[in-house]
């Protein structure tokens, strides 16, 4: 098909749940969704408003494709799931010295790097759900994607990057059971756990000598990623002037996941509050990356739950250009959740305003939904 027959489909001309009139291309001319097809899904309403062309009354070959049915644009919960298996045998085999540890982590790294740069809004709304029982894989992927999302922000070299990824990838390594038990632990840490936490970057850079990791930038950000600008971190105590680039951005990411995710000790916790943690300790980060990050993120981040003005519970979905009025797909009315049915809300307007965020514990029964939604 000539790329001049294309034409851009315009902003807002397909909404969700309604039957496409004509196909949809790509901007390289194949076939992304056919005639007739129904949109049911973020990732699709989101790909139409953004990347959509179409051609009327076009016939489509077969040589056309679907190109959401790839494998490289396979559904993204599967995606995380197949990164988390990476994750746990990297993680079951630090113990012993292995020729393949730091092979196996740069490619899960490289993976994160990539499907960062194809579609790093729904990557962002999937690691909201809890991906996984523990914590520690939690964070790990987390920071992982944050990490590169600030650093790719920046203008940090990709392969500065893939260092800092398999940094946040590995950043705990030596603290994951401790983690984990803390994690769920109500009450206030021992003596002995409070020198554990301090000790544990130490103990996670051993391990990584061990496994032979040599990369500096990587065994900085492990060693570094609790340093604050104003002295207050640990384990080395280091001050703004001593604290690399990397380590900095490490320190905002892991602190807005640690933040942004419910503990026993921390029950109501959301993205909303971790972006105001960030915020409200910014003499511990450093403000030239905080401000891009709350930009980015939004005062109310991809994946947060809210509560709009007409009593809806909705899914932050879009930031749509704005700092504090996203747009948001309903996931509950004031009076049952909607289960098949996809409906967008623009919370610039008055009636849908946010009035509030919610933790997602609160709406376990939404969490199938929202998977839904990501395919």
């Amino acid at each position: 098909m000539p790329l001049s027959s294309l034409k851009k489909i315009p902003v807002g001309e397909i909404n969700p749940g309604c039957k496409l009139n004509y196909s949809v291309f790509n901007k390289a001319g194949q076939l992304v969704l056919r005639k007739g097809r129904t949109i049911s899904s973020l990732k699709q309403f989101r790909f139409i408003n953004t990347k959509g062309y179409f051609k009327e009354n076009l016939l489509s070959s077969s040589a056309d494709y679907d190109d959401f049915s790839k494998e490289g644009d396979k559904e993204i919960i599967l995606l995380i799931n197949s990164w988390i298996k990476k994750l746990l045998v990297i993680r079951g085999n630090y113990h012993q010295p292995s020729v393949d540890f730091t092979h196996l982590v740069l490619e899960l790294a490289l993976h994160i790097q990539l499907q960062c740069k194809r579609d790093l809004d729904i990557l962002l709304v999937a690691m909201q759900i809890k991906i996984h029982k523990d914590f520690n894989v939690i964070n790990a992927l987390h920071s992982a994607v944050i990490c590169e999302a600030i650093a790719a922000q920046y203008g940090l070299a990709q392969i500065e990057r893939l260092s800092l990824i398999a940094g946040a990838l590995t950043h705990d390594i030596g603290f994951e059971k401790l983690q984990n038990k803390l994690h769920a632990q109500p009450g206030k840490l021992s003596k002995e756990q409070k020198e554990a936490v301090e000790q544990h970057p130490i103990v996670s850079e051993s391990i990584l000598k061990k496994q032979g990791v040599k990369d500096a930038v990587w065994l900085d950000v492990v060693r570094h990623h609790h340093e604050r600008l104003d002295g207050t971190g640990y384990p080395d105590k280091l001050t703004a002037g001593e604290i690399s680039l990397a380590v900095k951005i490490i320190a905002i990411a892991d602190t807005y996941v640690a933040a942004s995710h419910n503990t026993v000790f921390r029950p109501n916790t959301s993205s909303n509050k971790a972006i105001k943690t960030i915020y409200n300790n910014k003499k511990s980060f450093d403000e030239t990356l905080i401000y891009p990050f709350i930009k980015m993120m939004g005062v109310y981040p991809l994946g947060s739950i809210v509560r709009l003005q007409n009593k809806e519970i909705a899914l932050v979905t879009n930031l749509n250009n704005t700092l504090s009025s996203p747009l948001v797909t309903v996931l509950q009315n004031s009076t049952v959740f909607l289960e098949t049915e996809v409906v967008v809300r623009d919370t610039a307007f008055a009636e849908y305003k946010v009035v509030g965020t919610e933790p997602l514990k609160k709406y376990p029964h939404l969490q199938p939904q929202i998977k839904h939604l990501l395919l």
